[in-house]
């Protein structure tokens, strides 16, 4: 319905601009693993790092985008 696409473009709007403020490290991690699916070792190897690194800035910029979106955020 429209209601529904113009709520899935809002979501999406609000992600990419959260994502957009991360550094570029975080923002490169939740990108490729998070929403296209990439492996670990495959975004290991495009940032040149360790795949446990991967994980740590993975969780870092999750840490980022929920105080983004705050505790009283409409998205959780």
């Amino acid at each position: 319905t429209p209601s529904r696409h113009a709520a899935h473009r809002e979501i999406v709007d609000a992600l990419e601009s959260a994502i957009g403020v991360l550094p570029d490290d975080y923002a490169m991690v939740v990108r490729q693993y998070d929403l296209e699916g990439k492996s670990v070792a495959d975004v290991a190897s495009a940032l040149g790092r360790s795949e446990g690194a991967v994980y740590m800035l993975r969780a870092r910029a999750h840490d980022r985008l929920r105080e983004a979106f705050g505790s009283g955020s409409q998205w959780q």
